[in-house]
């Protein structure tokens, strides 16, 4: 949690896990080291940004941020997401296309944004890097 102009403002790290919208993983422990490498280029993105990376007033704000980044979500990541609600809001949403995260973080080391377009995605079952790697 962080302040400004004396409001409570959460990020994708609050309290030290995951607390993205879509976050509903089961708990088998692939689902959570997968959720795990998501959590981490949060706060890598974070780190290189200086600032939070979602900071959204609300889960359904917070959402519409991380579309904004990710892009719309494919018919495979929307199968990941529980909430009907959040369903329905994505539904409804005009489609977006992922940011390029080289524009995102201009100055940022190749490696760094690399790893980032490989933690960084709608669905943690996704992601396509290992943790010796990481």
């Amino acid at each position: 949690m962080w302040q400004r102009d004396g409001i409570e403002r959460r990020n994708c790290c609050y309290r030290g896990r995951n607390t993205q919208p879509q976050s509903t993983c089961g708990k088998g422990e692939e689902e959570i080291r997968r959720s795990v490498k998501r959590s981490v280029g949060c706060i890598l993105a974070e780190l290189i940004k200086g600032s939070p990376l979602l900071p959204g007033e609300n889960y359904l704000n917070q959402l519409q941020m991380m579309i904004n980044l990710l892009g719309t979500p494919s018919k495979e990541d929307m199968m990941f997401i529980q909430s009907e609600q959040s369903k329905d809001f994505i539904n409804q949403m005009p489609k977006r296309q992922k940011i390029n995260l080289k524009e995102f973080f201009p100055s940022s080391n190749p490696l760094a944004i690399d790893l980032l377009s490989k933690l960084l995605v709608f669905n943690p079952v996704s992601g396509k890097v290992e943790e010796a790697e990481a």
